[in-house]
C-alpha cells in the first residue's frame, strides 16, 4: 500500500493474537514473531492456525508467507507436564 508516494505496508500481512503486522520477507522465523507483534515476551510460544486447525510451532521453524492470504499466528502458554502428585502408598494384598 502507498501513500503519498511512500510504501507503508508490506507484501505479506501477518495476524499474530489480532495484532496485524506486516513483511517484505517471503518468510519468518517463528522466534521472530514476538518481536514483531511488540507486547509478548521473547520466549513466547506460537500455533498456526490453518483452516481451523492448529499447528504447534518451534522457535526454530521458519514458515512461508503468501501475499494472497493472511498468516495466523497466536500464542500459546508455556507447555505443562501433569504429573500425580506423590503419594504415600499403603495397598496390602490380602489373599
Amino acid at each position: 500500500m502507498n501513500w503519498n508516494g511512500k510504501r507503508m505496508v508490506g507484501r505479506f500481512v501477518i495476524d499474530i493474537d489480532g495484532c496485524l503486522r506486516s513483511s517484505d520477507h517471503e518468510a519468518i522465523r517463528v522466534s521472530e514473531l514476538a518481536a514483531l507483534h511488540g507486547r509478548l515476551e521473547p520466549s513466547a510460544r506460537f500455533v498456526m492456525e490453518v483452516d481451523g486447525e492448529l499447528i504447534p510451532l518451534d522457535a526454530i521453524d521458519v514458515v512461508s508467507l503468501s501475499e494472497a492470504r493472511v498468516a495466523f499466528f497466536r500464542s500459546i502458554g508455556p507447555a505443562i507436564t501433569l504429573r500425580a502428585p506423590a503419594l504415600p502408598c499403603s495397598l496390602s494384598l490380602a489373599a
